[in-house]
């Protein structure tokens, strides 16, 4: 329970500061390393045992320095003070860290007691005393006061008030008996000096302990907010307050007289400032009090020592409980009033609300009855209700609410109303009548909630009709046991089922065979069971045409609440499906072969590179930097009839053939015939792979080159010339099975020289004004920025390409290789 306390309270401030000081205590010694961690690592380092001693010695010394400040104000001879400020200290000790710091006040309270001259044995069972009130009183607190909100009520006051006079009983007999069996106290003296220390005690917990938690208390601090002019005023009147009436300001018998101002001015501060304010204006009005006590100043100082300490006694006590109690009251209120503005705003943003004299006439209405009628407050103040004009049952109803035996019924139903402008609205009215005292009806309020748009329900039901009729999704509905009892135009639309083929029969009708019966066991066990059912299906049409579905069926309830129909709406998706089934293969192709288009090659002494862009999702262009047998590098680049699926698949399928027999071919020549005899098996007839591959000796800078019905490749000098134009030794790949492919004569490379591969994409691609790019404008854009690397002089040139087409669709790929001796 006291860790539940002392977290709200303080939200684990006192565990904190004494983790930071421990922690800071080792750093010093050299014991201590790592940052300070609130919590986690106050507790991996700090045993509980030692927090605990901890705790009790910091608490022992609060406790003696505060029982030394009390006695300071000891009113002369010096042997008697008023308050025990001690007390309130150990009271909120106990309730912020629970019963386990209890030693920590002993020690204090007898170590005080000590300091009076008295034996250390008799201050020990003083302190015993002082420890058994604290605990007492907080487990009394604890029990009967709400530890959420305490003093949140003038009878949390009362309470506390009654806990403390109990609690400070046992520290005053107990230490009163423990004077006297000790030779301190004379026997005629027990019952004055027990009724000054338990008045002292209990002035100390009426004071001290509700100022130390409202210090601590969150909830409570943001319940008011205050203007700091305000909050100057009232330190300054207080200050005033205490100064002319306790202080010496003004005389004895003047301040005598004005002794109750201080009363006017807790009420004024219970009203207007937060609870802590309370508590900080009692506990300086009851210093104050004592000070001037103590300098022989005051109200109090008219009168005999005993006198004066008991009036002041029982005055600061009765402050404290006056102080509280109104601070529950104000508390109280506020909470109250918080909760009728919190109902009041939740009405007016969902109701419409009026208020009515006896004969129907309105004298309040909120914002959303002006908001919904159109009318302003100063136009309908003294009108009838704006009902329609043929709904007579609200207007019949206002003339006979007074004659009618009983006053007080409330009367509830559905009335039509007219807004300013004619607009029609249905509302669901309650109507309350308010009794005068005569026990008849003298206003009524009515409050009002919008129903028009439930009335415009069938409107909306017959709209959904023909919306049913006229979907193009299929809809039926079917009895309980699955009879067809409708079905809309588009069930014969897509089945070819007339209606007067179906009602009566069951959805066996376009049962496909496709689902088992495990399908059909969890679709009725769905649906009996109150769910809907949604799967995706295969029906079979009148003609006997599969079709695919989404299904949905759900059921509809009567008023019992027993399943009455089903509702099944089928959406054909068979080509939304086949669809898809394209969209995924030509993702998946696409996938492939864009893996394919990123193939680089690095060879020292030359740059080379090539790029594609297919015209399609996939295409059928190719290229390729393959190493043969013998080490030397063959740059390929080819081109596959038609586009789509089926020529990437080509595609791929050339690429893994070039790939495998460059393994076991070191002469371009040999590894086209090898590539074209496995795809002669493979092709449809009439489809073919354009193909030219150039064969890189980098270590002699010789070139080799054979083709197979591809665009001419260029070997091209420093300034842009055509040396040698890479021409095509045989048909495209796949046509004929038995071509043998010759190489051509090895081509010495120099340095600055450049070759240049392309695709018709590039060469036949037209331009706006008719023509084909053709090669010369490929080799006049690869001359103007041939400065640049590979890789951008390949893609520059298709981007080239693309742009000179303009809004044009490309009606095949382009692609690019690109070699340049360095």
């Amino acid at each position: 329970m006291h860790d539940k306390v002392f977290q709200r309270w303080t939200g684990r401030a006192w565990e904190n500061h004494i983790g930071y000081w421990l922690a800071t205590t080792r750093g010093a010694m050299g014991n201590y390393s790592g940052n300070y961690a609130v919590g986690t690592e106050t507790r991996s380092i700090v045993s509980q045992i030692q927090r605990n001693l901890i705790t009790g010695i910091l608490l022992a010394a609060c406790y003696i320095g505060v029982a030394k400040f009390g006695l300071a104000f000891a009113i002369p001879p010096g042997n008697a003070t008023a308050v025990w400020p001690a007390s309130g200290l150990a009271l909120a000790a106990i309730l912020l860290l629970g019963y386990r710091t209890a030693w920590g006040i002993w020690l204090g309270a007898s170590i005080a007691a000590a300091t009076t001259g008295i034996s250390f044995g008799t201050a020990a069972a003083i302190g015993a005393g002082n420890t058994l009130e604290a605990l007492l009183a907080a487990w009394i607190f604890r029990r009967y006061i709400d530890p959420d909100s305490p003093f949140d009520r003038p009878s949390e006051a009362f309470r506390f008030a009654m806990l403390v006079a109990v609690s400070a009983a046992v520290a005053a007999t107990c230490g009163i008996m423990t004077l006297s069996l000790a030779g301190y106290m004379p026997s005629s003296a027990l019952a004055a000096n027990w009724q000054t220390w338990w008045l002292g005690d209990v002035a100390g917990l009426m004071v001290v302990a509700p100022l130390i938690l409202s210090f601590l208390e969150k909830k409570r601090q943001s319940s008011v907010k205050t203007s700091r002019p305000l909050i100057f005023a009232n330190h300054g009147l207080l200050i005033l307050i205490g100064f002319g009436i306790f202080g010496g300001l003004l005389s004895e018998h003047v301040a005598r007289d004005i002794l109750y101002v201080t009363v006017i001015y807790l009420i004024w501060a219970a009203i207007s400032f937060r609870f802590k304010y309370v508590t900080v204006a009692i506990a300086f009005l009851s210093g104050m009090a004592i000070w001037g006590i103590s300098r022989g100043v005051g109200p109090y100082c008219l009168m005999s020592v005993d006198h004066s300490i008991f009036d002041l006694q029982l005055f600061i006590s009765l402050y404290a409980l006056t102080g509280l109690t109104l601070a529950g009251l104000v508390s109280r209120r506020r909470e109250v009033m918080t909760d009728l503005k919190n109902m009041k705003f939740a009405l007016d943003q969902s109701a419409i609300v009026a208020v009515t004299d006896r004969n129907g006439l309105i004298e309040k209405v909120n914002d959303k009855f002006c908001e919904i009628t159109k009318f302003s407050r100063e136009e309908i103040l003294c009108q009838a209700p704006p009902v329609s004009d043929s709904d007579d049952q609200l207007r019949e109803l206002y003339k006979n609410l007074v004659g009618q035996k009983n006053p007080g019924d409330i009367w509830r139903g559905e009335v039509s109303c007219r807004a300013k402008d004619g607009a029609p609205f249905w509302t669901n009215t309650t109507i309350v009548p308010f009794l005068d005292d005569s026990n008849q009806p003298k206003q009524y309020l009515s409050i009002c909630f919008d129903i028009t748009k439930q009335k415009q329900a069938n409107e909306h039901s017959r709209r959904l009709f023909q919306a049913v009729e006229k979907t193009t999704d299929i809809v039926f509905i079917t009895d309980r046991q699955g009879r067809i009892e409708y079905a809309n135009p588009a069930f014969e639309t897509i089945t070819g089922f007339g209606s007067d083929e179906v009602v009566g029969q069951t959805p066996r009708i376009m049962k496909s065979g496709k689902h088992g019966t495990e399908h059909y066991e969890t679709l009725w066990k769905t649906i009996l069971g109150g769910d809907v059912h949604r799967s995706t299906v295969i029906n079979c049409k009148k003609n006997g045409e599969y079709f695919h579905a989404e299904q949905t069926i759900t059921p509809v309830k009567s008023k019992d609440g027993e399943i009455s129909n089903f509702v099944s709406v089928l959406k054909d998706i068979t080509e939304l499906l086949e669809k898809q089934e394209q969209e995924v293969a030509m993702r998946l192709a696409r996938q492939v072969q864009q893996s394919y288009y990123r193939a680089t090659a690095s060879v020292r002494g030359y740059d080379i590179a090539g790029f594609a862009s297919p015209a399609d999702e996939t295409g059928g262009d190719y290229f390729d930097f393959v190493k043969l047998s013998d080490g030397s590098l063959a740059l390929a680049i080819g081109d596959v009839s038609g586009h789509g699926i089926s020529a990437a698949l080509i595609m791929a399928e050339t690429r893994a053939y070039l790939r495998s027999y460059a393994g076991t071919c070191c002469d371009v020549g040999d590894l086209l015939t090898n590539v074209n005899r496995a795809l002669a098996q493979d092709l449809d007839q009439g489809r073919f792979v354009t193909l030219l591959i150039v064969c890189l000796d980098s270590v002699n800078k010789v070139v080799t080159f054979s083709g197979a019905g591809h665009e001419p490749g260029y070997l091209l000098n420093p300034s842009g010339g055509i040396i040698q134009e890479f021409e095509s030794a045989g048909p495209p790949l796949g046509l004929i099975s038995d071509v043998v492919y010759p190489s051509s004569k090895p081509v010495t490379l120099h340095k600055d020289q450049s070759i240049l591969l392309l695709t018709d994409g590039i060469t036949d691609t037209p331009l706006p004004d008719g023509y084909a790019f053709g090669a010369r404008q490929a080799i006049k854009y690869f001359n103007t920025h041939r400065e640049k690397p590979a890789q951008q002089i390949a893609e520059g040139l298709c981007e080239a390409v693309e742009a000179y087409a303009g809004d044009q669709k490309l009606q095949d790929d382009i692609t690019s290789v690109v070699l340049k001796v360095l």
